[in-house]
C-alpha cells in the first residue's frame, strides 16, 4: 500500500495531519526524543508536545521513564485492534439505541395462501400474537367472530393503537372487547 493511502486510513480513523507524520515517523524510526520527532517528521516544535499528547490519549504511543524522554511507537497490530474495539463497542450501543428510536413505515408485507380452514385460523391467530404495528387480513365474518378472543388480547397490548377491523361487509367496525 501507498503511503499517501496509509495517510488517508490514519486521517480516516481520527488523526490529523500532524500526529499522522509525527506516528508514522516513530514506527519508521523507533523511539525518538520530541525534538528528534519534530524534526525528522516535520511538524513544528511548538506543536510536537500537543501532538504527543493526542496520540497518546488515542493510544498509539507512549513515553519512557527516562531522561531524556523517548517517544515510543505502540505496535500497528495492538493500535488496531484496540481501535477496532472501540468501534464496535460505539456501534453495538449506537445499534441498539437507534433500534429503540426505528418506526418501520411503508414496509413491504406478505401476502399467504393457505388452503386449510384450520390452518388458516392457526396461522391467523399466530399474525395477531406476533403483530407488532399492523396487521391487515381480510376473513369472513364468521372467522372474525371466532378470532375475537385473540383480537382482545392483542388489544389489550396495545391499548395506544386503536384496532380497526372489517369483517365480511363493507363497513369498518371498532372492536369492543367483550371481556372489558
Amino acid at each position: 500500500m501507498e503511503e499517501k493511502e496509509i495517510k488517508s486510513l490514519l486521517k480516516e480513523l481520527g488523526l490529523n495531519e500532524y500526529e499522522v507524520r509525527a506516528y508514522l515517523t516513530l514506527i519508521r524510526n523507533g523511539p525518538l526524543t520530541a525534538g528528534e520527532l519534530a524534526t525528522l517528521s516535520k511538524v513544528p516544535q511548538p506543536r510536537i508536545y500537543d501532538v504527543i499528547r493526542t496520540l497518546m490519549a488515542k493510544g498509539f504511543v507512549t513515553t519512557s521513564q527516562g531522561r531524556p524522554k523517548q517517544v515510543i511507537p505502540l505496535s500497528p497490530d495492538s493500535v488496531m485492534d484496540a481501535i477496532k474495539r472501540r468501534y464496535d463497542e460505539k456501534i453495538e450501543t449506537l445499534k441498539a439505541a437507534l433500534e429503540k428510536l426505528y418506526t418501520p413505515r411503508g414496509e413491504i408485507g406478505s401476502v399467504t395462501v393457505v388452503k386449510s380452514r384450520i390452518t388458516l385460523e392457526e396461522y391467523i391467530r399466530r399474525a395477531i400474537r406476533n403483530s407488532r404495528f399492523h396487521l391487515s387480513i381480510a376473513i369472513p365474518r364468521e372467522l372474525l367472530d371466532r378470532l375475537k378472543d385473540d383480537l382482545g388480547v392483542k388489544r389489550d397490548f396495545r391499548q395506544d393503537k386503536p384496532l380497526r377491523l372489517r369483517g365480511g361487509g363493507s363497513a369498518s367496525h371498532r372492536y369492543r372487547d367483550p371481556h372489558a
